[in-house]
Protein backbone atom coordinates (compact mmCIF):
# COMPACT_ATOMS: atom_id res chain seq x y z
CA UNK A 1 0.00 0.00 0.00
CA UNK A 2 2.24 3.05 -1.34
CA UNK A 3 2.03 6.67 0.47
CA UNK A 4 4.45 9.00 -1.01
CA UNK A 5 4.20 11.34 2.00
CA UNK A 6 4.66 8.60 4.43
CA UNK A 7 7.90 7.35 2.14
CA UNK A 8 9.30 11.04 2.36
CA UNK A 9 8.27 11.24 6.31
CA UNK A 10 10.01 8.25 7.39
CA UNK A 11 13.14 8.59 4.72
CA UNK A 12 14.37 11.32 7.22
CA UNK A 13 14.17 8.79 10.02
CA UNK A 14 17.43 6.88 11.00
CA UNK A 15 16.31 2.75 11.46
CA UNK A 16 12.98 3.27 10.13
CA UNK A 17 12.34 -0.35 8.22
CA UNK A 18 10.15 -0.06 5.10
CA UNK A 19 7.31 -2.99 5.85
CA UNK A 20 4.91 -4.34 3.59
CA UNK A 21 2.28 -1.78 4.57
CA UNK A 22 3.92 1.54 6.12
CA UNK A 23 7.28 1.57 8.44
CA UNK A 24 8.40 -0.28 11.04
CA UNK A 25 10.09 2.23 14.15
CA UNK A 26 12.31 0.32 16.96
CA UNK A 27 13.18 2.38 19.75
CA UNK A 28 15.00 1.12 22.98
CA UNK A 29 11.84 -0.83 24.70
CA UNK A 30 9.70 -1.42 21.76
CA UNK A 31 8.52 -1.35 17.61
CA UNK A 32 6.05 0.57 16.32
CA UNK A 33 4.31 -0.36 12.96
CA UNK A 34 2.71 3.46 11.72
CA UNK A 35 0.50 3.11 8.96
CA UNK A 36 -0.30 6.74 7.74
CA UNK A 37 -0.69 9.53 8.74
CA UNK A 38 -4.06 11.52 9.46
CA UNK A 39 -4.38 15.23 8.29
CA UNK A 40 -6.71 17.40 10.50
CA UNK A 41 -9.41 17.16 7.85
CA UNK A 42 -9.87 13.50 8.64
CA UNK A 43 -10.25 13.83 12.45
CA UNK A 44 -12.03 17.35 12.30
CA UNK A 45 -14.75 16.98 14.90
CA UNK A 46 -14.14 13.54 15.98
CA UNK A 47 -12.76 12.29 19.64
CA UNK A 48 -9.46 11.00 20.05
CA UNK A 49 -11.04 7.66 20.22
CA UNK A 50 -13.37 7.83 16.99
CA UNK A 51 -9.86 8.16 15.29
CA UNK A 52 -9.09 4.00 15.51
CA UNK A 53 -12.34 3.60 13.47
CA UNK A 54 -10.48 5.96 10.42
CA UNK A 55 -8.92 2.80 9.04
CA UNK A 56 -11.83 1.40 7.72
CA UNK A 57 -14.85 3.50 8.78
CA UNK A 58 -15.75 6.61 6.85
CA UNK A 59 -16.48 10.02 8.91
CA UNK A 60 -21.04 9.44 8.05
CA UNK A 61 -20.20 5.66 9.63
CA UNK A 62 -18.50 7.21 12.94
CA UNK A 63 -21.13 9.67 13.70
CA UNK A 64 -23.63 6.74 13.49
CA UNK A 65 -21.72 5.02 15.46
CA UNK A 66 -21.85 8.10 18.10
CA UNK A 67 -25.32 8.84 17.66
CA UNK A 68 -26.63 5.68 17.59
CA UNK A 69 -30.55 5.68 16.50
CA UNK A 70 -31.39 1.98 15.34
CA UNK A 71 -30.75 -1.38 15.27
CA UNK A 72 -28.86 -0.84 12.10
CA UNK A 73 -26.21 1.02 13.97
CA UNK A 74 -25.79 -0.63 16.43
CA UNK A 75 -24.59 -3.50 13.74
CA UNK A 76 -21.85 -1.17 12.07
CA UNK A 77 -21.07 -0.34 16.28
CA UNK A 78 -20.32 -3.91 16.55
CA UNK A 79 -18.53 -4.59 13.22
CA UNK A 80 -16.38 -1.48 14.33
CA UNK A 81 -15.41 -2.34 17.48
CA UNK A 82 -14.26 -6.15 16.55
CA UNK A 83 -11.61 -3.97 14.45
CA UNK A 84 -10.45 -1.08 16.20
CA UNK A 85 -8.52 -2.76 19.20
CA UNK A 86 -7.05 -5.18 17.03
CA UNK A 87 -3.96 -3.94 15.33
CA UNK A 88 -3.87 -7.33 13.34
CA UNK A 89 -7.82 -6.74 12.52
CA UNK A 90 -7.17 -3.51 11.15
CA UNK A 91 -4.25 -4.53 8.88
CA UNK A 92 -6.45 -6.92 7.58
CA UNK A 93 -9.26 -4.04 6.47
CA UNK A 94 -6.97 -1.83 5.65
CA UNK A 95 -5.84 -5.15 2.79
CA UNK A 96 -9.61 -5.16 2.05
CA UNK A 97 -10.17 -1.50 1.40
CA UNK A 98 -6.95 -0.99 -0.55
CA UNK A 99 -7.68 0.72 -3.79
CA UNK A 100 -11.56 0.04 -3.05
CA UNK A 101 -13.32 3.57 -4.23
CA UNK A 102 -16.52 4.37 -1.97
CA UNK A 103 -15.50 2.12 0.52
CA UNK A 104 -17.02 1.89 3.72
CA UNK A 105 -17.89 -0.60 6.43
CA UNK A 106 -21.27 -1.41 5.58
CA UNK A 107 -20.97 -1.45 1.98
CA UNK A 108 -18.18 -4.03 2.39
CA UNK A 109 -20.05 -6.44 4.35
CA UNK A 110 -23.39 -5.78 1.89
CA UNK A 111 -21.17 -6.15 -1.14
CA UNK A 112 -19.00 -9.49 0.16
CA UNK A 113 -21.77 -11.54 2.50
CA UNK A 114 -25.74 -12.11 1.23
CA UNK A 115 -25.96 -16.06 3.54
CA UNK A 116 -29.07 -13.69 5.20
CA UNK A 117 -30.37 -12.62 1.92
CA UNK A 118 -30.14 -16.11 0.70
CA UNK A 119 -31.44 -17.59 3.26
CA UNK A 120 -34.37 -15.02 2.99
CA UNK A 121 -35.42 -15.43 -0.72
CA UNK A 122 -35.52 -19.36 -0.47
CA UNK A 123 -37.66 -19.00 2.02
CA UNK A 124 -39.78 -15.84 0.76
CA UNK A 125 -43.10 -14.35 1.37
CA UNK A 126 -44.22 -14.09 4.51
CA UNK A 127 -41.21 -15.25 6.44
CA UNK A 128 -39.12 -12.59 4.48
CA UNK A 129 -41.77 -9.61 5.72
CA UNK A 130 -41.49 -10.98 9.44
CA UNK A 131 -37.92 -10.48 9.42
CA UNK A 132 -37.17 -7.59 7.12
CA UNK A 133 -36.91 -5.27 10.25
CA UNK A 134 -34.36 -6.96 11.80
CA UNK A 135 -30.33 -5.91 10.57
CA UNK A 136 -28.52 -9.18 10.02
CA UNK A 137 -24.74 -10.33 9.03
CA UNK A 138 -21.08 -11.11 9.57
CA UNK A 139 -18.84 -9.20 11.86
CA UNK A 140 -14.94 -9.75 12.47
CA UNK A 141 -15.60 -11.08 15.98
CA UNK A 142 -13.06 -14.01 16.92
CA UNK A 143 -15.77 -16.38 18.88
CA UNK A 144 -17.04 -18.93 16.37
CA UNK A 145 -20.44 -18.35 17.01
CA UNK A 146 -23.96 -16.70 15.55
CA UNK A 147 -26.12 -14.85 18.10
CA UNK A 148 -29.36 -12.75 18.44
CA UNK A 149 -28.41 -9.64 20.04
CA UNK A 150 -30.85 -7.86 22.06
CA UNK A 151 -30.36 -3.68 21.78
CA UNK A 152 -32.33 -1.04 22.95
CA UNK A 153 -33.92 -0.29 18.91
CA UNK A 154 -34.72 -3.86 18.61
CA UNK A 155 -32.77 -7.30 17.65
CA UNK A 156 -29.86 -7.90 15.89
CA UNK A 157 -28.07 -10.83 14.21
CA UNK A 158 -24.73 -11.55 13.59
CA UNK A 159 -22.76 -14.32 12.57
CA UNK A 160 -19.05 -14.07 13.63
CA UNK A 161 -16.48 -14.12 10.57
CA UNK A 162 -14.09 -16.75 12.65
CA UNK A 163 -17.33 -19.31 12.14
CA UNK A 164 -16.56 -18.85 8.41
CA UNK A 165 -12.95 -19.72 8.64
CA UNK A 166 -13.64 -23.08 11.10
CA UNK A 167 -16.39 -24.17 8.70
CA UNK A 168 -14.05 -23.64 5.57
CA UNK A 169 -11.32 -25.45 7.13
CA UNK A 170 -13.42 -27.95 8.44
CA UNK A 171 -15.23 -28.99 5.30
CA UNK A 172 -11.28 -29.45 3.93
CA UNK A 173 -10.70 -31.86 6.44
CA UNK A 174 -14.22 -33.78 6.04
CA UNK A 175 -14.26 -33.73 2.00
CA UNK A 176 -10.91 -32.88 1.98
CA UNK A 177 -9.89 -36.34 0.71
CA UNK A 178 -12.24 -36.88 -2.21
CA UNK A 179 -10.81 -33.48 -3.81
CA UNK A 180 -7.56 -35.72 -3.55
CA UNK A 181 -6.17 -32.95 -0.47
CA UNK A 182 -2.83 -34.79 0.57
CA UNK A 183 -3.06 -35.86 4.12
CA UNK A 184 -0.73 -33.72 5.62
CA UNK A 185 -3.05 -30.89 4.40
CA UNK A 186 -5.81 -32.63 6.17
CA UNK A 187 -3.89 -32.27 9.50
CA UNK A 188 -3.06 -29.15 9.00
CA UNK A 189 -6.78 -28.20 8.58
CA UNK A 190 -7.64 -30.06 11.36
CA UNK A 191 -5.64 -27.85 13.27
CA UNK A 192 -6.23 -25.08 11.57
CA UNK A 193 -10.47 -25.27 12.68
CA UNK A 194 -9.03 -26.35 15.82
CA UNK A 195 -7.05 -23.87 16.88
CA UNK A 196 -9.74 -21.40 15.29
CA UNK A 197 -11.92 -22.33 18.07
CA UNK A 198 -9.44 -22.02 20.73
CA UNK A 199 -8.34 -18.37 19.74
CA UNK A 200 -4.97 -19.37 19.08
CA UNK A 201 -5.28 -18.70 15.12
CA UNK A 202 -4.64 -15.69 14.08
CA UNK A 203 -7.66 -14.50 11.74
CA UNK A 204 -5.56 -12.81 9.10
CA UNK A 205 -6.25 -15.45 6.26
CA UNK A 206 -6.76 -12.27 4.09
CA UNK A 207 -2.85 -11.29 4.83
CA UNK A 208 -1.70 -14.17 4.96
CA UNK A 209 -3.33 -16.87 3.34
CA UNK A 210 -2.46 -20.43 5.11
CA UNK A 211 -2.02 -22.33 1.25
CA UNK A 212 -3.98 -21.39 -1.83
CA UNK A 213 -5.70 -24.65 -2.74
CA UNK A 214 -6.53 -25.56 -6.51
CA UNK A 215 -9.48 -22.92 -7.41
CA UNK A 216 -12.01 -25.69 -8.38
CA UNK A 217 -11.40 -27.14 -4.90
CA UNK A 218 -11.71 -23.92 -3.49
CA UNK A 219 -14.55 -22.90 -5.25
CA UNK A 220 -16.17 -26.41 -3.84
CA UNK A 221 -15.11 -26.27 -0.49
CA UNK A 222 -16.78 -22.21 -0.62
CA UNK A 223 -19.74 -23.62 -1.70
CA UNK A 224 -20.08 -25.97 0.95
CA UNK A 225 -19.28 -23.27 3.46
CA UNK A 226 -21.76 -20.55 2.08
CA UNK A 227 -24.50 -23.05 2.28
CA UNK A 228 -23.86 -23.60 5.67
CA UNK A 229 -23.72 -20.45 6.55
CA UNK A 230 -27.06 -19.72 5.31
CA UNK A 231 -28.68 -22.71 7.28
CA UNK A 232 -26.58 -20.58 10.73
CA UNK A 233 -28.80 -17.24 9.81
CA UNK A 234 -31.82 -19.53 8.74
CA UNK A 235 -31.80 -21.21 11.84
CA UNK A 236 -31.49 -17.35 14.01
CA UNK A 237 -34.18 -16.55 11.52
CA UNK A 238 -36.39 -19.21 12.77
CA UNK A 239 -36.14 -18.36 16.55
CA UNK A 240 -37.35 -14.61 15.73
CA UNK A 241 -40.55 -15.85 13.59
CA UNK A 242 -41.38 -18.92 16.53
CA UNK A 243 -41.71 -16.52 19.23
CA UNK A 244 -38.72 -17.92 20.95
CA UNK A 245 -37.32 -14.15 21.83
CA UNK A 246 -40.30 -13.09 24.17
CA UNK A 247 -40.26 -16.15 26.43
CA UNK A 248 -35.75 -16.67 26.31
CA UNK A 249 -33.51 -15.44 28.82
CA UNK A 250 -31.13 -12.49 27.58
CA UNK A 251 -27.20 -13.67 29.06
CA UNK A 252 -24.58 -10.65 28.90
CA UNK A 253 -20.99 -11.20 27.47
CA UNK A 254 -18.39 -8.83 28.13
CA UNK A 255 -17.40 -7.47 25.45
CA UNK A 256 -13.91 -8.66 26.05
CA UNK A 257 -14.59 -12.13 25.87
CA UNK A 258 -15.74 -12.41 22.72
CA UNK A 259 -13.79 -9.62 20.78
CA UNK A 260 -10.20 -8.11 21.04
CA UNK A 261 -10.98 -5.30 22.92
CA UNK A 262 -9.86 -2.80 26.12
CA UNK A 263 -14.05 -2.23 26.80
CA UNK A 264 -14.43 -3.66 29.78
CA UNK A 265 -17.30 -1.93 30.73
CA UNK A 266 -20.04 -3.03 27.77
CA UNK A 267 -21.52 -6.08 27.56
CA UNK A 268 -23.30 -7.37 24.89
CA UNK A 269 -26.82 -8.91 25.53
CA UNK A 270 -27.42 -12.33 23.18
CA UNK A 271 -30.56 -14.63 23.87
CA UNK A 272 -30.30 -17.79 25.30
CA UNK A 273 -33.04 -20.29 24.69
CA UNK A 274 -33.98 -23.56 25.65
CA UNK A 275 -33.11 -26.95 24.37
CA UNK A 276 -36.62 -27.58 22.90
CA UNK A 277 -36.44 -24.21 20.86
CA UNK A 278 -33.15 -24.75 19.57
CA UNK A 279 -34.79 -28.09 18.27
CA UNK A 280 -37.19 -26.48 16.84
CA UNK A 281 -35.06 -23.78 14.80
CA UNK A 282 -33.22 -26.20 13.46
CA UNK A 283 -36.27 -28.11 12.28
CA UNK A 284 -38.18 -24.53 11.26
CA UNK A 285 -35.04 -23.25 9.22
CA UNK A 286 -35.56 -26.26 6.83
CA UNK A 287 -39.29 -26.44 6.47
CA UNK A 288 -39.71 -22.82 5.65
CA UNK A 289 -38.17 -22.89 2.47
CA UNK A 290 -40.57 -22.44 -0.05
CA UNK A 291 -41.41 -24.68 -2.07
CA UNK A 292 -38.44 -26.17 -3.19
CA UNK A 293 -37.38 -29.72 -1.91
CA UNK A 294 -34.06 -29.78 -3.53
CA UNK A 295 -32.99 -27.14 -1.40
CA UNK A 296 -34.39 -28.58 1.62
CA UNK A 297 -32.23 -31.05 1.45
CA UNK A 298 -29.11 -29.33 0.80
CA UNK A 299 -29.90 -26.62 3.91
CA UNK A 300 -30.56 -30.37 5.93
CA UNK A 301 -26.87 -31.38 4.72
CA UNK A 302 -25.70 -29.02 5.36
CA UNK A 303 -27.34 -28.88 9.17
CA UNK A 304 -25.72 -32.27 9.68
CA UNK A 305 -21.99 -31.02 8.80
CA UNK A 306 -22.29 -28.47 11.31
CA UNK A 307 -23.80 -30.56 14.23
CA UNK A 308 -20.60 -33.09 13.40
CA UNK A 309 -18.07 -30.33 13.29
CA UNK A 310 -19.42 -29.33 16.93
CA UNK A 311 -19.67 -32.87 17.98
CA UNK A 312 -15.35 -33.13 17.03
CA UNK A 313 -14.75 -29.69 18.66
CA UNK A 314 -16.67 -31.01 21.80
CA UNK A 315 -14.24 -33.60 21.87
CA UNK A 316 -11.16 -31.64 21.97
CA UNK A 317 -13.05 -29.39 24.62
CA UNK A 318 -13.53 -32.24 26.71
CA UNK A 319 -10.41 -33.64 26.29
CA UNK A 320 -8.92 -30.34 27.76
CA UNK A 321 -11.28 -29.66 30.15
CA UNK A 322 -13.02 -26.28 28.78
CA UNK A 323 -16.47 -27.79 28.21
CA UNK A 324 -17.90 -26.14 30.86
CA UNK A 325 -21.45 -24.28 30.07
CA UNK A 326 -22.01 -24.66 26.86
CA UNK A 327 -24.22 -27.94 27.17
CA UNK A 328 -26.40 -25.65 29.51
CA UNK A 329 -26.89 -23.31 26.53
CA UNK A 330 -26.67 -25.75 23.20
CA UNK A 331 -28.36 -29.22 23.42
CA UNK A 332 -25.56 -32.07 22.25
CA UNK A 333 -24.27 -31.88 18.69
CA UNK A 334 -25.36 -34.92 17.37
CA UNK A 335 -28.92 -35.15 19.50
CA UNK A 336 -29.47 -32.14 17.58
CA UNK A 337 -28.50 -34.08 14.15
CA UNK A 338 -30.48 -37.26 15.14
CA UNK A 339 -33.65 -35.30 16.06
CA UNK A 340 -33.53 -33.07 12.80
CA UNK A 341 -32.84 -36.23 10.96
CA UNK A 342 -35.90 -38.46 12.75
CA UNK A 343 -38.17 -35.04 12.27
CA UNK A 344 -37.92 -34.62 8.51
CA UNK A 345 -39.43 -36.35 6.06
CA UNK A 346 -37.07 -39.23 4.82
CA UNK A 347 -36.04 -37.39 0.91
CA UNK A 348 -35.24 -33.96 3.12
CA UNK A 349 -31.61 -34.71 3.75
CA UNK A 350 -28.92 -38.02 3.89
CA UNK A 351 -30.85 -40.83 4.94
CA UNK A 352 -29.46 -42.28 8.33
CA UNK A 353 -26.87 -44.91 6.47
CA UNK A 354 -25.64 -41.94 5.12
CA UNK A 355 -25.26 -40.23 8.04
CA UNK A 356 -23.76 -43.41 9.70
CA UNK A 357 -20.93 -43.09 7.22
CA UNK A 358 -20.27 -39.53 7.83
CA UNK A 359 -19.66 -40.30 11.95
CA UNK A 360 -17.28 -43.11 10.70
CA UNK A 361 -15.60 -40.37 9.03
CA UNK A 362 -15.71 -38.33 12.32
CA UNK A 363 -14.69 -41.13 14.33
CA UNK A 364 -11.25 -41.03 11.70
CA UNK A 365 -10.94 -37.51 12.74
CA UNK A 366 -11.20 -37.93 16.55
CA UNK A 367 -8.43 -40.28 16.22
CA UNK A 368 -6.33 -38.65 14.65
CA UNK A 369 -6.86 -35.67 17.14
CA UNK A 370 -6.35 -38.70 19.84
CA UNK A 371 -3.32 -39.88 18.31
CA UNK A 372 -1.28 -37.05 16.83
CA UNK A 373 -2.62 -33.66 17.80
CA UNK A 374 -4.02 -33.37 21.92
CA UNK A 375 -1.19 -36.17 23.35
CA UNK A 376 1.78 -34.75 21.16
CA UNK A 377 1.19 -31.41 19.95
CA UNK A 378 -0.75 -29.44 22.28
CA UNK A 379 1.64 -26.80 22.14
CA UNK A 380 1.01 -26.16 18.66
CA UNK A 381 -2.60 -25.95 19.17
CA UNK A 382 -2.66 -23.40 22.11
CA UNK A 383 0.22 -21.45 21.10
CA UNK A 384 -0.75 -17.90 19.34
CA UNK A 385 -0.10 -17.56 15.52
CA UNK A 386 -0.39 -19.60 12.01
CA UNK A 387 -0.28 -23.21 10.42
CA UNK A 388 0.13 -23.69 6.71
CA UNK A 389 -1.18 -26.28 4.17
CA UNK A 390 2.26 -27.56 3.61
CA UNK A 391 1.16 -28.67 0.37
CA UNK A 392 -0.21 -25.51 -0.81
CA UNK A 393 2.04 -23.23 1.09
CA UNK A 394 5.62 -23.43 -0.38
CA UNK A 395 7.46 -20.15 1.53
CA UNK A 396 6.54 -18.99 5.08
CA UNK A 397 5.96 -14.96 4.76
CA UNK A 398 7.54 -12.57 7.39
CA UNK A 399 4.86 -10.70 9.20
CA UNK A 400 4.68 -7.19 8.41
CA UNK A 401 7.88 -7.25 6.02
CA UNK A 402 5.58 -8.99 3.31
CA UNK A 403 2.55 -8.85 4.44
Amino acid sequence: MKNPDLDKIFSTIPGAQKAADGFIISGENARFHVFGVLTEEQTKGLATEETFYLPFCTKEEILRIRNQSSSSDYLLWLRAEAIADSPRAVRVFRKRAAGKKGWSLTKYYRDNFSYDKKYLEMAGGKFKSKTSNIPAGMAFVRDVNAMCIHTKFGNVIVANEALTFFLYYMNIVFLGREHGIDYSDISASLAIAIRIMLGSESLDFDIDPRGDLPPKIHKEISNYTELQLIFIFGHEYAHHTLGHLSSSSIKKYPLQTIMHTERSDIDIKAYSYEHKKEYNADLYAIKKIRNNNHFRSIMADSAFLIFIYFDILDHVLQYLALRDNISKTHPNPLDRLWHLRGKLKSKIGASVDTIRSYLKVSGQIKNLLIKEWLPFRIDELERYGSIYLPSYKRKILIDRIDF
